[in-house]
């Protein structure tokens, strides 16, 4: 990555929430039921009761939103550690968004009578855990919220690649998935057209900014997309 005064502002964070999983959770998974979703499944769809949370162990699920005419568009993307329907229940309304899985899920569903007699009543690391989830996904949506108002559609995608370098240079198994995801996706999830997403980031790879291989996107310039978030609007 580049030098500490290169470094994009902080404040914008990547559009996925991913976290290790707590070592308590186990501690209560006898308390829970385990799942399995098959890739495109859905979890929840809008108007699901308030009635549990989901811990997702393993795979990777997007938040869809639906507009009025049918439109929708993804505005998040969530991996293991995360979790599911804990606003809702919180709020004590129905669900608000499609949750549906990009790759083959696992994970835990914690009733509502385990999660507010055992989950935060007996485990303040567990309650953490629910409170940084949410905490993660306000930042989330305020930075997606900031980056359509404020950046070009270029630096949109410079923003994202930018996230997906660090993955790429970690090494992650998240890396593998997000670089991976159809543009069609990624241009949902940042606000812009499929045609858009995809001249952008084929003039990212002429440029040598991208790898030019087709099949997934690897960073090869950081520097380069720094320059393009820093660049006058």
């Amino acid at each position: 990555m580049p030098n500490t005064e290169r470094l994009f502002d902080g404040t914008y964070i990547p559009p996925w929430l991913v976290a290790p999983v707590h070592g308590d959770w186990e501690k209560v998974a006898h308390l829970g039921r385990p799942m399995r979703w098959a890739r495109k499944s859905v979890v929840y769809d809008i108007g699901s009761p308030s009635s549990e949370i989901v811990l997702i162990r393993e795979g990777l699920l997007r938040i869809i939103a639906l507009g009025y005419n049918g439109e929708q568009r993804t505005i998040g993307i969530l991996g293991p550690g995360s979790i599911l329907g804990e606003a809702s229940l919180f709020c004590g309304v129905e669900n608000q968004h499609v949750i549906k899985v990009v790759e083959p899920c696992t994970g835990i569903v914690f009733g509502k009578d385990v999660v507010f007699g055992e989950i935060l009543g007996k485990y303040p690391s567990l309650t953490n855990c629910l409170c940084r989830n949410m905490a993660t996904k306000s930042y989330i949506m305020s930075t997606q919220l900031e980056c359509t108002t404020f950046m070009t559609s270029e630096q949109k995608i410079a923003h994202f690649l930018y996230h997906l370098a660090g993955e790429q240079q970690s090494g992650s198994t998240l890396y593998h998935r997000l670089a991976r995801l159809p543009l069609v996706t990624i241009g949902e999830l940042l606000g812009l057209h499929r045609v858009t997403t995809t001249n952008i980031v084929n003039g990212f790879r002429r440029a040598g900014i991208l790898a030019s291989d087709a099949d997934h996107l690897a960073v090869r310039d950081v520097d380069g997309l720094v320059d393009i978030l820093h660049a006058a609007k």
